[in-house]
């Protein structure tokens, strides 16, 4: 039940815009076969190069906690190493739909470099 004075709050709120609600982040996924840390800092390198040639920011990376106590020892050492890359979104992406188009494109490119 609505308390008294509740309607004349509610109208007092502005209407949110769905555009509002629109993703302005991203979460990337590299894997890697083996962990070898000069590969993977050429990886960021490559990849930060592209997003940042289509105005996006990268927000950060890290590395996905895993639990690797039941594999043996003759497994671990091709374990493959798995990041995630943060992605937000840039000022030349109005919606969504631009923001994916450009996350395809930067990935494709640095692909294709890596």
């Amino acid at each position: 039940m609505r308390g008294v004075g509740s309607e004349a709050v509610e109208s007092q709120r502005e209407p949110v815009v769905e555009e509002d609600r629109a993703p302005s982040r991203a979460v990337g996924l590299d894997t890697r076969e083996y962990r070898d840390a000069d590969a993977q800092a050429r990886c960021v390198t490559v990849f930060e190069k592209y997003a940042k040639a289509e105005g996006q920011t990268i927000l950060g990376w890290r590395d996905v906690p895993v639990d690797d106590s039941d594999l043996g020892s003759s497994v671990k050492g091709a374990e493959p190493a798995v990041r995630q890359v943060f992605v937000g979104r840039g000022s030349n992406c109005p919606d969504v739909d631009s923001f994916e188009r450009k996350l395809i494109v930067i990935r494709k490119q640095a692909a294709l470099e890596i």
